[in-house]
């Protein structure tokens, strides 16, 4: 889970060395898997990657652990008072998840206090803390009789539980939110943006962060799974801003990365059947002539951009970006000798292509 003690760090390798005896294909945690389907890959392709999976300090592996157990929990009769808790958190609005999460956020405070103090599981504790959660508690003495209806006085039945379990103090109807980070497809942090702990949008935007993981632990092939994942679901989701961020990550990765020519060759040509106006579809354009050239094409890539002109005439950032695949391929006196048209034309090009334009002909001409 993301809210963690301070020192959570420091045991969370033991945790997993406690869990790591789950068979993964375990019910409960299969159940998470089928909630946080991002993290399905993670586990799949485990022996490719470190020890720990951390992910911009969230253990994803960790998390969907935890919630697998309580899954389990929630589906043995004769733990009835977890149930009925449930009962009492959906009825208070909370989604199964999130109702579900916030009895983890409990058996987590629990299962850290084992693990720092070396002593067994505080099975009656957690059940008593699983009890309490989503009551409403009028005012209570010390002395006065528990308002759980034991018979007990309060101070030697419930308030030493709900004065040392912190997560009892409120309910999170965001509980079970997995956010590995921000910037790819929330702009802001997810947590104070997203109206759903399984908004399939923080979905995408957490693959976006394992697709990097992944390449950062040398997993090429795990990338690029994570980011083809991430087209699979963006198309479900009927939103073209959406599919067109998740087909630009997989372009870059393909064009990032030598013998993925012909893949990209494929998305760029997507990109461009979705393109919105003038500008993405030339732009789109380009990268088909670049990546061409690349390939080793270049007689193609230069027809490209032949067929670019003739359909786009007037889109002079073209001409900048064609200026550029001359440099590229070694045609540097032609790319300069263009630039210099360019930047001489001010007064007719946008400033976006004039302002291109100079600072490659400056760098050109260094």
């Amino acid at each position: 889970m993301n809210v963690k003690p301070d020192w959570a760090q420091l045991v969370e390798q033991n945790i997993l060395m406690q869990l790591d005896g789950i068979d993964e294909h375990d019910p409960g945690l299969q159940h998470i898997l089928d909630e946080h389907p991002e993290v399905k890959l993670l586990m799949e392709r485990r022996s490719h990657l470190p020890d720990q999976v951390v992910i911009n300090g969230v253990n994803p592996i960790l998390h969907v652990y935890m919630e697998g157990i309580v899954e389990n929990q929630l589906a043995d009769p004769q733990l009835e008072s977890l149930q009925i808790t449930m009962r009492r958190l959906r009825d208070m609005g909370l989604s199964d998840h999130a109702a579900r999460a916030n009895i983890v956020r409990v058996f987590i405070h629990f299962f850290y206090q084992t693990l720092k103090s070396k002593q067994p599981f505080d099975t009656e504790g957690y059940h008593a803390a699983v009890r309490l959660l989503g009551v409403k508690w009028k005012k209570t003495g010390r002395n006065d009789p528990c308002p759980c209806d034991s018979g007990r006085k309060y101070k030697r039945c419930c308030m030493p539980v709900k004065n040392n379990v912190p997560v009892l103090a409120e309910i999170d109807p965001m509980a079970g939110l997995l956010c590995l980070g921000q910037g790819a497809y929330y702009f802001g942090s997810p947590a104070l943006i997203a109206k759903d702990p399984l908004d399939p949008l923080l979905q995408l935007e957490n693959r976006a962060h394992i697709a990097h993981y992944f390449k950062e632990a040398g997993d090429m092939k795990g990338a690029e799974l994570a980011l083809k994942e991430n087209v699979r679901q963006a198309r479900k989701m009927d939103h073209l801003s959406y599919l067109n961020n998740a087909l630009q990550d997989l372009q870059m990765f393909y064009q990032n990365h030598s013998g993925y020519e012909q893949q990209a060759l494929e998305v760029t040509e997507e990109l461009m059947d979705l393109a919105e106006d003038e500008y993405q579809r030339g732009n789109y354009w380009c990268d088909k002539a670049d990546i061409l050239a690349d390939a080793g094409q270049v007689a193609q890539a230069e027809e490209e951009y032949q067929h670019l002109f003739k359909a786009m005439p007037n889109w002079q950032y073209g001409r900048y970006r064609y200026a550029s695949f001359l440099e590229h391929i070694g045609r540097k006196a032609e790319a300069v000798s263009l630039l210099k048209e360019l930047v001489a034309a001010q007064e007719n090009i946008d400033e976006e292509t004039w302002q291109a334009a100079r600072d490659l002909l400056d760098t050109l001409e260094q």
